[in-house]
């Protein structure tokens, strides 16, 4: 009897977990695309009134590929991990460790092949059905092993406004019928739930067990790419310039709210170095000074702004990133004089220094190449076109050739949406992209941009999980965005006073001489 309450409790538990990736507001999401990072996190709460937080701590290699380890707890306790694998089309589950409280023991489940949890794209109307072989493991070593097999069928119903704590979402209504098969316990069971879930976010109501129970998602931290500038959580780049002759911030929201403007910084030495240096989810405000050393930094959650000494040399340019993976911006200088970097951990381990670079023409490019949630350390060097990273996952330092001509300027991204940035330049001289993909597809160039006023600003304008080519025209403060989604190119007037810069570009690639 304990192990038929076992297999229930523990594959009820492995698929609950929601999709994952960035916020979405109300409105038609459009296209899916499903990302992780680690760090990313989710509370809730149900109608019993216990709570519950599901956070990713980190990733494994299961079955050859990334898989991401999810830690649940409920009330404050540990509950157990989860394992997923996520890729353009399709989230599947692989594995789940689970306490469980009323037999006191720990349990093992790993599934053969993966169990399909979701595709990619999602719209009303659509179902999917997959099984996977399944070996329970009961208790510390040495273990009972029960064999079995799980089906899981979707079908997704309608899309519903849903309101949370968060606000009102609209989200897609998904009945979900699974099946539970333990011949050797003699155990056989078929049960179904409801979870509406947002693309891009993840979901943000569930209604399971006899009585349908309700939860809801009462807060979360998702992480984004570094250079994202998204203060409405709308999981799109907003258009950002910074006034450097007034220290005045401009943004123009791609939610479609109304402009605003913010008074921030304002001496003439100061870069605008944006981040979420809160992990609220939000961009806030910030400048390095580069006169001083100083960091001046304007929450977006509600804590007092404050300012912070970190570099001061004359060499040093600002290079901000979450190096240490908790889903915050760190601060951090690169100093061009001796090729040092200098971190200060958000988390609050030690700060230290980096020795990585040193060539003269060296422009500090960090960026998660690696894909393991945290920035790594790389620079790229002009005078040759030489790319040199140093992974924060462990593996080898490496170099890569990768453009040359004298008037690249880098601009890495994440352009094929696999997690992990992709090395690429643009050539003003040409108004050429040249983008070489992480994922091991064929290097390609775009012709986009071209005046010889245009800055590459690359993010992700249109919400897909991958970056888009565009340029910031200063002569005149136009954007000239070509979206991957696939939909029609355009241009926006945002900026012009010769005094502009876009706040939410690479700034490693156009404050070469800030």
């Amino acid at each position: 009897m304990w192990m038929k309450k076992i297999l229930l409790k523990c594959f009820l538990s492995i698929l609950l977990i929601g999709f994952v990736g960035v916020p979405l507001a109300i409105g038609d999401p459009g296209q899916a695309f499903w990302s992780v990072y680690v760090g990313n996190y989710w509370n809730r709460s149900g109608s019993g009134g216990w709570t519950a937080r599901d956070e990713f701590i980190g990733t494994e290699t299961i079955g050859g590929q990334k898989t991401f380890k999810l830690d649940q707890r409920e009330n404050g306790s540990f509950e157990g991990n989860e394992w997923y694998q996520v890729n353009l089309s399709e989230i599947k589950i692989w594995k789940k460790t689970y306490f469980d409280d009323d037999e006191v023991v720990w349990i093992t489940i790993t599934l053969s092949n993966g169990l399909l949890y979701a595709r990619n794209p999602i719209n009303v109307s659509d179902s999917w059905s997959n099984q996977s072989s399944a070996t329970g493991c009961v208790g510390l070593p040495p273990t009972t092993c029960y064999p079995g097999t799980v089906t899981i069928a979707g079908a997704v119903q309608a899309k519903e406004n849903v309101t949370t704590s968060l606000g009102t979402y609209h989200a897609f209504k998904v009945k979900f019928d699974y099946t539970v098969s333990a011949p050797t316990a003699g155990y056989f069971r078929s049960f179904s739930e409801y979870k509406w879930f947002v693309p891009y976010l993840g979901v943000i109501k569930w209604q399971s067990g006899d009585l349908l129970e309700t939860e809801l998602v009462t807060s979360m931290k998702i992480k984004k790419s570094l250079m994202a500038f998204d203060r409405d959580l709308d999981a799109k780049t907003d258009l950002v310039v910074y006034r450097k002759s007034t220290g005045a911030w401009f943004v123009k929201p791609s939610s479609g709210a109304t402009p605003y403007g913010i008074g921030w910084g304002g001496n003439s030495s100061d870069i605008p170095v944006a981040g979420d240096y809160d992990g609220d989810g939000k961009t806030d405000i910030a400048i390095y000074r580069k006169s001083t050393g100083a960091w001046y930094i304007a929450p977006t959650g509600g804590g007092s702004s404050y300012g912070i000494g970190w570099g001061g040399d004359s060499s040093d340019r600002p290079a901000p990133g979450d190096y240490d993976g908790d889903g915050k911006t760190d601060i951090a200088v690169y100093r061009v004089g001796t090729g040092a970097w200098y971190i200060k951990p958000s988390s609050g381990a030690t700060s230290y220094g980096v020795g990585w670079g040193g060539h003269g023409s060296d422009i500090p490019v960090p960026g998660d190449y690696d894909g393991d949630g945290k920035t790594d350390v790389a620079i790229y060097r002009p005078n040759g076109g030489a790319w040199y990273i140093y992974p924060s996952g462990g593996t080898a330092p490496y170099g890569l050739g990768w453009g040359g001509d004298s008037s690249d300027r880098p601009a890495p991204g994440d352009y094929d949406g696999d997690g992990k940035t992709d090395i690429a330049v643009y050539r003003s001289g040409t108004g050429a992209w040249y983008i070489r993909p992480s994922s091991g597809a064929a290097p390609y160039g775009v012709g986009w941009g071209g005046d010889s006023s245009d800055i590459p600003v690359p993010e992700d304008y249109d919400g897909d999980g991958k970056t888009d080519i565009a340029v910031y025209r200063t002569n005149g403060g136009a954007w000239y965005i070509k979206p991957s989604s696939g939909a029609t190119a355009y241009g926006v007037g945002w900026g012009g006073d010769s005094n502009d810069v876009p706040a939410t570009y690479n700034f490693f690639s156009t404050f070469l001489n800030p």
